[in-house]
């Protein structure tokens, strides 16, 4: 969350910065902008550092450049303030030419890192004084970051004599909604709103990704529950659930991710190339091979299923493997620096997002125990052995996972489960 603090000399926001820090139960960083000319700004970082001590606060000083500081994710930090980060990178033999991009892009930068970003601005332009030239220039760029800030931030507040005035928030609701909006518009074809991204959207992002799934076990149902109506053939039902279910609903990323990542394997070649294949449009021979089977296939035990029970264990396959995508993607290295599931990646919350998918997915396990408790059993064991599987191969072949090599783990998770429910109803 970024929360953007203004307030006058002496007002109190320095102290309300510090108390919504400790609220946040991260790692507090407190980073100090204000370099200590003279005796007097020795004096006033001395008392600073009094009045922070036992707070918990680890102090980083970073006069002008605070885009490049290396902070671990998760903490929060405490910028004080942005009037000396101004003066700072104005007020030096080589200033920036666009000193406005320059903070703004830092603290955009800073906060990609992070969980929490407290800064703390002053008000300096109320006072109907006049200035020189210079000094207006320094009033007129400290006025147009923090419009800019404001803007970006979840809240903001203005202290006037220690008492805070929240103007903005929007906080975490909204970027779970926006998580939610950009979850869908990436891992489906529902249309969407749209909205500009940026990092701190897409925290949440495999949070939601069982929702996907959740989508598409309700439309299987639904379709199940029509085909047993008007007594749809069994072949003709199967191709039915697969294309709308499966393709219409996400529009065949995940298939694209199987047959690539059939490709790269069946190349035998090194690491590099293997990775360049992933990234590779055209299509193989094996992978069209493979592709023909996983839809046969399924859509001939799609077609098979012939009462509520069964569809909505297959419902709560889609749910599964979605799930397990999100816990085993924020676990494993990362293939490559770019690409989709590297930007998903390195901007969720890996934390709060594998805690709620290890929720979905014990809720998935749960309804897929009551449904068929022998089978579920069976499919859970064979999963967790291709999990290993597919974490061993990923290593071995790719260095890590990217977003094609999800998608045939979604796919072949979902075969999996699909086939050992076919199996079961055909041995009984």
């Amino acid at each position: 969350m970024l929360t953007l603090i203004i307030g006058g000399s002496g007002s109190g926001k320095s102290s309300f910065g510090e108390e919504l820090a400790q609220k946040s139960n991260s790692k507090l960083y407190y980073l100090a902008t204000m370099i200590p000319y003279g005796d007097e700004g020795k004096r006033r970082v001395e008392r600073h550092l009094k009045l922070r001590k036992g707070k918990g606060f680890e102090t980083i000083e970073e006069y002008m450049d605070i885009g490049n500081i290396d902070i671990p994710y998760g903490s929060c930090v405490l910028l004080e303030d942005l009037p000396n980060l101004v003066a700072n990178n104005m007020f030096t033999k080589n200033p920036q030419k666009d000193i406005n991009m320059f903070i703004v892009n830092g603290i955009v930068q800073l906060y990609n890192k992070v969980e929490n970003m407290i800064i703390i601005t002053g008000d300096v332009f109320s006072d109907g004084e006049q200035y020189d030239s210079l000094t207006n220039k320094y009033i007129r760029i400290l006025a147009s970051i923090n419009n800019a800030v404001a803007e970006k931030a979840d809240r903001v507040y203005e202290v006037v004599c220690g008492i805070d005035i929240l103007f903005k928030e929007g906080g975490i609701k909204l970027g779970a909604l926006r998580s939610l909006i950009i979850c869908f518009a990436v891992f489906s074809k529902i249309p969407m709103p749209y909205i500009d991204w940026e990092k701190k959207d897409m925290k949440y992002i495999f949070c939601f990704l069982p929702l996907v799934g959740v989508v598409m076990g309700a439309l299987f149902i639904g379709l199940n529950l029509l085909a047993q109506r008007f007594n749809v053939p069994e072949t003709a039902f199967g191709i039915i659930s697969f294309a709308v279910a499966m393709l219409l609903v996400n529009g065949g990323i995940h298939m694209d991710g199987f047959m690539d990542t059939i490709d790269a394997l069946s190349s035998h070649k090194s690491r590099d190339d293997k990775i360049r294949i992933l990234d590779d449009p055209h299509t193989g021979a094996f992978a069209i091979i493979y592709a023909i089977f996983y839809v046969l296939i399924t859509a001939y035990i799609l077609g098979t299923v012939d009462n509520l029970a069964e569809a909505v264990y297959m419902a709560i396959v889609f749910v599964f493997t979605r799930a397990l995508v999100g816990i085993v993607a924020m676990s494993e290295d990362l293939a490559k620096n770019s690409g989709m599931l590297y930007t998903f990646v390195s901007s969720a919350n890996k934390f709060v997002t594998a805690v709620i998918c290890v929720v979905w997915l014990i809720a998935s396990i749960s309804v897929m125990e009551i449904l068929a408790p022998v089978r579920s059993i069976i499919t859970l064991g064979v999963v967790f052995i291709f999990v290993m599987l597919f974490q061993n191969m990923n290593r071995k072949h790719f260095g890590g996972i990217s977003g094609d090599l999800m998608g045939f783990f979604i796919c072949v998770v979902e075969f999996i489960c699909f086939l050992i429910m076919g199996i079961g109803d055909f041995i009984c």
